[in-house]
């Protein structure tokens, strides 16, 4: 079952909030263009779930489609 959960894109090297995504009813969120560099996102908190790891990515390719899953899990 997916739930809406908000991730933030930071740039790595000047730790710089470049975007917020929010999922969808699907669990999906896709951001907008990312120019070149390495990029951590993070998961937001939500009461209820455990936090997924955070995640580097890094862009080094024109028109470079990236596909990441993060799985949620409910707190016990």
């Amino acid at each position: 079952m997916a739930f809406s959960g908000s991730f933030d894109i930071y740039l790595k090297s000047t730790g710089a909030l470049v975007e917020t995504l929010t999922t969808d009813e699907n669990g999906m969120a896709t951001s907008s263009y990312l120019p070149y560099g390495t990029y951590l996102v993070k998961e937001r908190e939500k009461e209820g779930f455990i936090l997924s790891d955070e995640k580097e990515i890094t862009v080094s390719e024109n028109d470079a489609i990236l596909t990441y899953a993060l799985r949620n899990e409910a707190q016990k």
